[in-house]
């Protein structure tokens, strides 16, 4: 198995970030910038060793004292690292752009993009994601099932009539990113949503708690205008949407 090792370089410590052959992270670790310490740690990597770091006033030293731990070792320009990652960054938005052109434009044979979209925080690729992963708003009897399918709440764990606090649950990550990356563009914002986040605030609700709040609430109207083929309606969110 090959190990492909980076390594930052400071005077006062060295971070190490050892990724797999399968480019799986397999170890994170910050060690003190001694010697003896940073051969010991490479010594216990098992499996062929590649490891590079960028040029600096350690560099020299790091070689010495590490070549004969690997079975590669390679120093990089740091200039030129900069010039690759922005090549290489330009080339993605390049490509994220085209990509997100084509979503508006598949996106307007779907006329529940269209009511998806009328809700704050949510754009045309959120409105194809919650298309895509939900199929059907019928799916969900309630919005609380849709709460959990999407893991937006916690489950209490009881037993004999005791409680034993709660489980996290994962649900479906895409749709769970969403709505919180729709939650925090609300509340950079003015609408309904954002009222009902400050209400909620003044009752003494944590942010944390009345940001969840927001982002369930979100989870509920995405439903609730899909049934209905009807736009966002700011003076609705307070009401049950969902029965």
């Amino acid at each position: 198995m090959i190990k492909y090792i980076g390594l930052d370089a400071h005077s006062s410590a060295c971070t190490f970030n050892v990724t797999d052959e399968r480019g799986r992270e397999a170890d994170n670790t910050t060690i003190e910038s001694n010697g003896r310490l940073l051969v010991k740690y490479l010594r216990g990597i098992e499996g062929v060793k590649k490891l590079t770091f960028e040029e600096c006033e350690l560099s020299n030293w790091l070689y010495e004292i590490l070549r004969p731990e690997v079975d590669e070792l390679i120093v990089c320009n740091p200039v030129a690292n900069g010039d690759y990652k922005k090549k290489k960054t330009e080339k993605m938005e390049e490509s994220r752009q085209e990509y997100g052109k084509e979503i508006v434009r598949c996106s307007k044979g779907f006329k529940e993009i269209k009511y998806l979209k009328s809700i704050p925080g949510i754009g045309s690729i959120q409105a194809a994601k919650i298309v895509s992963q939900v199929i059907d708003p019928e799916r969900f009897s309630s919005k609380y099932k849709y709460y959990s399918y999407c893991g937006l709440v916690r489950h209490k764990r009881i037993s004999d009539g005791r409680g034993y606090g709660s489980e996290k649950i994962w649900g479906n990550r895409i749709l769970k990113c969403v709505y919180k990356m729709a939650g925090h563009s609300v509340l950079k914002g003015k609408s309904g949503l954002r009222n009902y986040y400050d209400t909620l605030r003044l009752r003494g609700i944590s942010h944390d708690n009345a940001y969840n709040a927001v982002c369930r609430k979100i989870a509920a109207i995405s439903l609730s205008v899909w049934r209905k083929s009807e736009n966002y309606n700011d003076r609705l969110i307070t009401g049950n949407l969902i029965k």
